[in-house]
C-alpha cells in the first residue's frame, strides 16, 4: 500500500482519486496518517477509511462530546492504533506525521479549515461545496499552489458527466459563458420549534 493506492481506494467515498506527493519511497512502508473533521457526515469518511488497509486514523476532532466518544469507539474498536480525540481540529496541525485532513464541517468552515490544514503542510479532502463562493474556491486553488499541497473536493457527479464535460470544453455549442446548475431533492423541513443549545458543545467554535 501505498499513498497512490490509497487515495485511489478512498474512491468509495468519492475521496481523493490519487495524492501522489503523499508518497515517499523511503516511507514505503509507513502507514497513511489520516485526520477526520467534524463527525457527522464526518462518520462515513471514518467507515470507508477504516477498510482500507495501510492507513490510520490518527484523529478525530469534534465540538459535540458525544458525537466524539461515539467516533473514537468506532474507530478504537477497529484499528489496532489508538485515535486521538479533540475539541479544536487547529490543536493537531503542527503534527509532521500527519499526511492529510478530511473535512466534513458546516459549509462555512469549509474554505478556512481547508487552507489552515495546507499551510500546516497537509493534503486535504473537502466535503462539498468545497467554498461558499467563487473568490472562497479561488483561494483554495491559490493555497495548493502557493503551499504545493493536493485538494479533493467531493463533487462525484463530475466523472459522472465527463463526456459533457469534454463536449463543451472542446467547442460544442461554442464559448461558454454563462453557466445555470440545478438540484432537486425531497428533504424534509427544517425545524421551526426552539430548541436549547446543549451546554456540552461549543458553540463559539462550531
Amino acid at each position: 500500500m501505498n499513498r497512490r493506492t490509497f487515495f485511489h481506494q478512498t474512491s468509495a467515498l468519492a475521496a481523493v482519486s490519487a495524492l501522489p506527493k503523499l508518497y515517499a519511497a523511503d516511507e514505503a512502508g509507513r502507514k497513511v496518517k489520516v485526520a477526520v473533521v467534524a463527525l457527522g457526515r464526518g462518520m462515513q469518511h471514518v467507515q470507508a477509511l477504516l477498510k482500507i488497509p495501510g492507513v490510520e486514523i490518527a484523529y478525530l476532532a469534534e465540538v459535540d462530546p458525544k458525537r466524539l466518544e461515539l467516533g473514537l469507539k468506532v474507530v478504537n474498536d477497529t484499528q489496532k492504533v489508538s485515535c486521538v480525540g479533540v475539541k479544536d481540529f487547529r490543536t493537531i496541525l503542527d503534527d509532521k506525521t500527519l499526511d492529510a485532513v478530511f473535512i466534513a464541517t458546516p459549509n462555512f468552515w469549509h474554505t478556512p479549515a481547508a487552507i489552515l490544514c495546507m499551510q500546516a503542510g497537509k493534503h486535504v479532502y473537502v466535503e462539498k461545496p468545497g467554498s461558499q463562493n467563487a473568490q472562497e474556491a479561488e483561494m483554495i486553488v491559490a493555497a495548493s499552489k502557493k503551499y504545493d499541497r493536493l485538494v479533493q473536493m467531493g463533487n462525484q457527479r463530475r466523472t459522472w458527466m465527463k463526456e459533457a464535460i469534454e463536449a463543451l470544453h472542446g467547442g460544442a455549442i461554442g464559448p461558454v459563458r454563462f453557466g445555470r446548475g440545478f438540484y432537486y431533492n425531497t428533504r424534509k423541513s427544517v425545524a421551526t420549534n426552539e430548541k436549547p443549545a446543549s451546554p456540552d458543545i461549543d458553540y463559539n467554535l462550531w
